[in-house]
């Protein structure tokens, strides 16, 4: 059975590993939302995806702005993971993520949840077509 917690090993922390995602790193956008992937090695029981999620401080100068919208981003890809999941589950690679967020005004959370159902699906067609 699938979960739809978000726990700790599926957060991208790593401050190395970021800075890979950054420098060698794919990327596409849906909006309002970015994303920049690179297949990686996570640790053991991290499962086929660590994901970071970024609000850019000069959109949005007031931290209570910028960590509301980080939640609706989260909340909407622990929503649209396990799909996600689903789809990486015959593949033995893993890939670090990093989520930007790159309007410039804050949108409903219906706008972003839609947004991270286009990312997943158009991520794992992307990988099906790679591999």
């Amino acid at each position: 059975m699938l979960s739809h917690r978000f726990s700790k090993m599926e957060r991208l922390k790593s401050r190395k590993l970021i800075e890979q995602v950054f420098s060698e790193g794919q990327s596409f956008a849906v909006f309002p939302l970015r994303v920049v992937f690179t297949r990686t090695t996570l640790p053991e029981g991290a499962g086929p995806v660590q994901v970071g999620f970024t609000v850019s401080k000069k959109s949005f100068r007031s931290a209570v702005h910028r960590n509301r919208i980080k939640r609706q981003m989260r909340e909407a890809y622990r929503l649209k993971k396990n799909k996600l999941q689903e789809g990486l589950v015959h593949t033995t690679d893993q890939f670090a993520w990093m989520l930007l967020y790159t309007a410039k005004e804050p949108l409903p959370y219906s706008q972003i949840e839609e947004a991270m159902g286009i990312i997943v699906k158009r991520f794992l067609k992307k990988i099906k077509n790679e591999g």
